[in-house]
């Protein structure tokens, strides 16, 4: 990631969830996120 001026937010989220419920939470969280910062990165991981 490529550090900005300090008034930039960073543009890329990491999401973790270990079960279905936690993915469809997170869905809702990153769908906001992405409508505050467009083009924004998003990577994911979880589950057994």
């Amino acid at each position: 990631m490529t550090v900005g001026s300090a008034g930039e937010r960073p543009s890329m989220l990491l999401v973790c969830a270990g079960d279905p419920s936690g993915d469809a939470l997170a869905a809702r969280a990153v769908e906001a996120w992405l409508r505050l910062r467009p083009g924004g990165r998003v990577e994911g991981l979880g589950g057994p």
